[in-house]
């Protein structure tokens, strides 16, 4: 019994220095956001996700570097496949509906938003997806 609990216990801190890197370098992509070193932030992250593509956080931070460079495509592209990794996210979803918004795609920003609000853990998350929300669905019923 000992032996199994010392084997668990080895290969966690083996995945654990594993995964060491990854950490330290996706810290290296929040510190040039802070710094709104967008251009170097999102190539750090587009250069991590080569190793794990599956990573939603890394995902969402390149979505966020790529509208800070006014690229919506290429935001709209890390942040679908951050929702579609984990559909339960508000991030991808809220930010999503902000660019639809913002680019006049009011059927696809109620939509993100809808969803957003669906996935809003806490009240102020629930707050701006719920005006957002409410701001869009106003301009399309008046037609704009």
């Amino acid at each position: 019994m000992k032996m199994i609990k010392l084997g668990r216990c080895v290969a966690m801190a083996l995945a654990a220095l594993m995964l060491m890197p990854l950490i330290l370098n996706a810290q290296d992509v929040r510190d040039l956001m802070r710094e709104k070193k967008w251009t170097a932030a999102r190539e750090k992250a587009e250069q991590l996700l080569k190793e794990n593509p599956t990573d939603a956080g890394l995902l969402v931070s390149a979505g966020i570097c790529a509208v800070n460079q006014r690229n919506y495509d290429a935001a709209l592209l890390h942040l679908s496949r951050a929702a579609d990794i984990r559909p339960k996210m508000f991030l991808p979803a809220y930010l999503m509906g902000i660019i639809y918004e913002e680019t006049g795609n009011l059927y696809k920003a109620r939509e993100c938003f809808e969803k957003a609000l669906k996935n809003a853990k806490d009240k102020d998350k629930k707050e701006r997806a719920a005006r957002h929300l409410a701001n869009v669905s106003d301009n399309i019923e008046e037609g704009k």
